[in-house]
């Protein structure tokens, strides 16, 4: 099945939690992996779906009315300046059936191989080798203050720049991704998707299409934006 490549939309943080979840959950279209490039309608943080909200608030100095529940895991993201994505797989697509971890490789290889090819000077993190060490946070904090394998790094200072939250269900992995702009100078920005969607194609093993957000989607979002801007939700 086809990579189904979405138009970029700008929107409310919630709402574009809510476009997330209900790609993950409800997509017409459910067996082919589709992909979208997002932006944000006002400068906010995310934080994980099992993040305490006052810890995140005392963490980050923002307003409560800034900050918004993600229905992925990890840690706090700043959205105030970044490039952001999601991509899910499918559960039958063979990605899907890899460990998580397998999946969170292979889509931060497409994406510094795509940052490559365009100019910017990356690396990866490696996995540790040492006995015992351990790799992910068992409660995460700041993302981008915490690099993990496979993350990207800025070659030379070892800032992260680029990193991303997994959800993964019975209807497949969804993950969310987040790219730091101010810390890649002098970047066409504008050439990015093209780019990294032929990458995620190939791992993936098929090709791109271009698709228009199917009839009625805003309709069939509803009941996950009404869900995910509840007290219940954004409050637990």
């Amino acid at each position: 099945m086809p990579l189904l490549v979405l138009p970029c939309l700008k929107d409310t943080p919630i709402a574009n939690m809510a476009i997330d979840l209900w790609m993950l959950q409800d997509f017409p279209r459910a067996s082919c992996p589709r992909f979208r490039h997002y932006d944000w309608d006002r400068p906010c943080h995310t934080f994980g779906y099992g993040q305490d909200l006052a810890w995140v608030a005392k963490q980050t100095g923002a307003s409560l009315e800034s900050l918004f529940r993600r229905p992925t895991g990890g840690g706090v993201v700043d959205h105030r300046n970044d490039w952001t994505y999601s991509l899910v797989i499918p559960i039958d697509h063979p990605a899907a059936g890899q460990q998580i971890r397998s999946s969170y490789q292979a889509l931060h290889a497409a994406l510094g191989a795509a940052m490559k090819s365009l100019g910017a000077s990356i690396s990866d993190i490696e996995p540790s080798t040492k006995q015992g060490e351990v790799d992910f946070p068992l409660a995460p904090g700041l993302c981008f203050e915490e690099p993990v394998p496979y993350d990207l790094t800025v070659a030379g200072n070892g800032a992260k720049v680029a990193g991303a939250a997994m959800k993964k269900s019975r209807e497949g992995v969804l993950l969310q991704g987040s790219i730091q702009k101010h810390l890649v100078a002098d970047f066409e920005w504008e050439l990015l998707e093209d780019v990294f969607v032929e990458r995620i194609a190939d791992f993936l093993n098929t090709t791109k299409e271009s698709s228009p957000w199917p009839d009625g989607w805003e309709d069939a979002c509803a009941p996950f934006l009404a869900k995910l801007e509840s007290i219940e939700w954004q409050r637990r």
